[in-house]
């Protein structure tokens, strides 16, 4: 099966812990939600318990002594919960927790996300492309001002998903949270530093393109459909490879875009990336039963972690409900 390859994941943790941080005039994040709370385990009038329609999860078990886990998310919001037994027996049986990135590992960062000194807009793009980068900006309820000097990458990720990070908290947030309030290991598969490194390696001439593409979705309304996870929901609650699949090559024309530039410049897919650090983790701590969570887009197909991992002979098993 072939899978489009994406930094949805990545773009989601930059934009929204780059925003605690006071970055770059981000909108702020959706409301972190207490998963263990009564409140959190309703749903709307009309819809089913979760439960009783999330039929399979996207989890597989790395076959070790102890066993690690591979959770493939994407964004979500209480209609999410409460979660598969097989997943709470996986997350409870681990020791440790790993996101992409780590959650509180961009504070500090926010200098890196800024050109240059002496640089801005005005001196890397033109005057025309400025005008309207400025009035996209309006469009969102963002200050001009606050991105003057963004990089252009990350002034591309910030129009391409503003409108779910600005608006709902995500799946890995909360896993990620009750993780570390229950005092287990939590971390990142990459560092802050690797994945900028990632983005900067672009040319210039490649993020001005990725910038006019981001800023023709503004334009056009678009930022809101490819956003929104909502087509994501059905397919990823009901364990459906293809269905799944075809939701991300819809979704993902930009992030394609984006991560073949990348590729070109560092020899290898992210996925790649996270699968060489994902084995290294498991051989420092070979004792250690690890949860890995890695966004959908990344994990999915021969080209995504599963499939990554299974060409550096690591044996995955895909688990169902119970």
């Amino acid at each position: 099966m072939r899978t489009v390859i994406t930094l949805a994941g990545v773009a989601a943790v930059v934009a929204a812990c780059a925003s605690k941080s006071g970055g770059m005039g981000h909108a702020p994040p959706g409301p972190e939600v207490n998963i263990d709370s009564p409140a959190f385990h309703e749903v709307d009038a009309g819809l089913p318990p979760m439960n009783h329609y999330w039929k399979r999860p996207f989890l597989w078990r790395i076959e070790r002594t102890p066993p690690s886990y591979v959770f493939a998310t994407i964004e979500g919001d209480e209609r999410m919960t409460p979660l598969l037994p097989s997943i709470s027996k996986a997350f409870d049986g681990s020791q440790a927790v790993f996101t992409e990135v780590a959650r509180d590992a961009w504070k500090g960062q926010t200098a890196k996300l800024a050109l240059p000194h002496g640089k801005s807009l005005k001196t890397e793009l033109p005057a025309d492309l400025v005008k309207r980068v400025n009035a996209a900006l309006r469009k969102q309820g963002d200050p001009p001002a606050a991105f003057a000097h963004s990089k252009l990458w990350w002034l591309s990720l910030h129009f391409e998903t503003f409108h779910e990070h600005a608006q709902t908290a995500t799946l890995e947030a909360h896993i990620y949270t009750e993780a570390s309030d229950s005092g287990k290991a939590v971390g990142g598969i990459l560092s802050p530093e690797e994945v900028i490194a990632w983005f900067d390696g672009m040319t210039r001439a490649e993020q001005v393109q990725l910038l006019r593409e981001s800023l023709a979705n503004v334009e056009a309304n678009k930022v809101k459909e490819v956003g929104s996870e909502e087509p994501y929901i059905e397919p990823f609650l009901a364990g459906d490879d293809a269905a799944m699949q075809a939701v991300i090559d819809h979704a993902a024309d930009f992030m394609t875009r984006a991560d073949a530039a990348i590729q070109k410049h560092n020899g290898a897919s992210f996925a790649a990336a996270l699968s060489d650090k994902i084995v290294a983790t498991l051989d420092a701590a070979p004792t250690r039963s690890h949860f890995f969570l890695v966004w959908a887009p990344h994990a999915l197909g021969d080209r995504g972690v599963v499939g990554e991992l299974g060409k550096r002979n690591v044996k995955l098993t895909r688990l169902g409900a119970e």
